[in-house]
């Protein structure tokens, strides 16, 4: 008997090895099991738009797992993402206090800055932002990071001293899109501080900058226009169709104030046709057509219905029926008329006038950097049917 309980020993030992392992993969499954529905979850929710619920979710699953630095770095994201921000900061801060390898401390230190950034600590920010980064990339986002900063904080000096140190590694649209933008702010507060040549001074160094910077040939324009300078301010504002010629329609007032009119109606409208060349612009359709209607109304509203065959326009379309309200003399056409220019009025009155390219923004308001995402040069009048 006692031979065969010890035959039988390993046998009930490979049993209950077998049982607590086949428990243990049960739980492992479940484990898994529920790890995969919170993936499917979140992933629901962020397809059907709700980030905050779906944050939620990822933040659960990520503390089932977040021992090893990326999950930590995910795990603070996704705080940030909610706005939990101090546990974002609180994680950052537990990294660098490791002794974790260089490379993993400095990318601890950059995204501690985000977090500081998003409560408004941009003083802390900027010193995080400015220690040494032996990672050539991520020195290279750490310089972006700090423009940014810099121009949240309305600092155009030190955001164009981190430019002129860093050129070479800093891509075109900083050297040259962004400093000229920079500089046009310079522009703008001395000239509404009444330092009106100190304002042309920058004005000039923004378009040295970038000689493809709209605002700052619409400004400096502007600036001859009032004094008299008309030839230098034409040469100037001519610029526009061959640099930005989605901004034809900002830029005509200012070249309207170029020309002595009517006496140089004539020189003008070659201008203007140049520019429609280059710009396609219903406004500037519009603008010709005005100064037709000067000597001749029946060869305006001609103009306007050819170029509506070219380009369908609301706004060509509201002036052809201001021309027909003009010339009609029945009663029952005048009411039909008039209802029809009412309802085309109303209608273009309900437009944006101008959108972001980059995130979509929309407004009846001319903004040089958006609003919405702080990207500059962005935003260009809307074009099309019910645009320019």
């Amino acid at each position: 008997m006692f031979e065969l309980l010890f035959l039988l020993l390993p046998l009930a030992v490979m049993y209950g090895w077998y049982v607590g392992a086949r428990h243990e993969r049960r739980g492992f499954e479940r484990q898994e099991s529920s790890r995969a529905q919170k993936i499917v979850s979140g992933v629901r929710f962020l397809l059907a738009n709700k980030k905050l619920k779906a944050t939620e979710v990822l933040a659960d699953l990520l503390h089932v797992d977040s021992e090893n630095f990326d999950a930590n770095l995910a795990l603070a994201e996704v705080y940030r993402a909610r706005g939990d921000v101090e546990k974002a900061i609180g994680i950052h801060r537990h990294l660098l206090g490791s002794s974790l390898p260089r490379i993993k401390l400095e990318l601890a230190g950059y995204e501690l800055a985000k977090d500081y950034i998003a409560v408004g600590m941009y003083d802390d920010a900027l010193k995080l932002l400015q220690e040494p980064r032996y990672d050539d990339e991520l020195r290279i986002k750490s310089l972006k990071l700090m423009i940014k900063t810099c121009q949240k904080l309305g600092d155009w000096d030190p955001a164009l001293e981190i430019i002129r140190r860093n050129g070479p590694d800093l891509t075109e649209k900083y050297t040259s899109s962004y400093r000229a933008q920079f500089i046009c702010e310079k522009a703008k507060e001395s000239m509404g501080a009444g330092r009106i040549p100190e304002g042309e001074v920058y004005l000039r160094q923004a378009l040295h900058a970038d000689p493809r910077c709209s605002r700052a040939a619409i400004m400096l324009s502007e600036l001859l226009c009032s004094r008299g300078d008309l030839e230098e301010a034409s040469g100037i504002i001519a610029m526009i169709p061959d640099s930005s010629p989605g901004m034809a329609m900002i830029a005509l007032p200012i070249l309207r104030r170029c020309f002595r009119l009517p006496a140089e109606n004539e020189r003008y409208m070659e201008v203007l046709k140049l520019w429609l060349e280059k710009a396609d612009s219903a406004s500037l359709i519009l603008e010709i057509a005005s100064v037709l209607e000067q000597y001749d109304q029946q060869e305006a509203e001609k103009y306007v219905l050819q170029a509506i065959r070219h380009k369908p326009n609301l706004r060509l379309f509201e002036r052809l029926t201001v021309y027909q309200l003009r010339s009609a003399r029945d009663p029952s056409a005048r009411e039909s008329l008039s209802m029809l220019l009412n309802l085309v009025s109303t209608e273009i009155a309900m437009h944006k006038t101008y959108v972001c390219a980059s995130c979509g923004f929309a407004s009846k308001i001319m903004f040089w950097n958006c609003p919405s995402c702080g990207e500059w040069n962005s935003i260009q009048p809307v074009r099309g049917l019910d645009g320019d």
